[in-house]
């Protein structure tokens, strides 16, 4: 029982949940009761139940890219609440170029035993295609970006040369610019 323990120790604790919606959701699906696991609703009940009044004994932070979907009683017992929005086009190209140094570029240079990519292209090209890219990434998350560049990764690994060429990183970003067109085409049709 963690909070039994939060109450016993004398530094307390941090409670941190991501995708806090999962199981903290509301208890009823458009105003019908019942919609909840019987499973979930204990632990929700027992987690209001544990964090009705102030503590000094444990800090719950709580993280969700669906607020909304929160039972009112959870977002009741939030404090303070802090935003964290999708990156704008100076930011994904600074992921962009921070997770290609991380997968492609540096890639062996992790530890592990992947082998090293060579670049065929000059770098200013390859940022000058990063940059494109980054306007046309509006909506992607700091993990999408990811997600693209180990796209980029296996797309090297893949291809005959085991290179990084201009031509591969551009088919590859295409690649996953149309991927998350079609995701987005999921979210918006209920499939996901």
């Amino acid at each position: 029982d963690a909070f039994g323990w939060a109450q016993r120790s004398r530094k307390g604790m941090l409670l941190f949940i991501d995708e806090a919606d999962a199981f903290l959701s509301r208890r009823t699906a458009g105003g019908v009761p019942g919609a909840m696991s019987e499973g979930l609703r204990a632990s929700l009940n027992a987690l209001l139940y544990q964090t009705g009044d102030q503590s000094k004994e444990f800090v719950m932070v709580l993280a969700t890219n669906r607020p909304s979907d929160l039972d009112p009683a959870v977002l009741d017992r939030v404090d303070d609440s802090l935003a964290f929005p999708l990156p704008d086009r100076d930011g994904r190209k600074r992921l962009m170029l921070q997770y290609l140094r991380e997968y492609v570029l540096e890639a062996h240079l992790g530890g592990g035993n992947a082998p090293e990519i060579p670049v065929k292209a000059p770098m200013q090209e390859v940022e000058a295609a990063l940059d494109r890219f980054a306007g046309q990434t509006e909506g992607f998350s700091g993990r999408e970006l990811a997600k693209l560049m180990a796209g980029v990764q296996s797309a090297c690994y893949g291809s005959k040369e085991g290179t990084l060429t201009l031509e591969l990183l551009e088919s590859a970003l295409k690649m996953k610019l149309e991927e998350h067109e079609r995701k987005a085409t999921f979210i918006e049709d209920g499939a996901l």
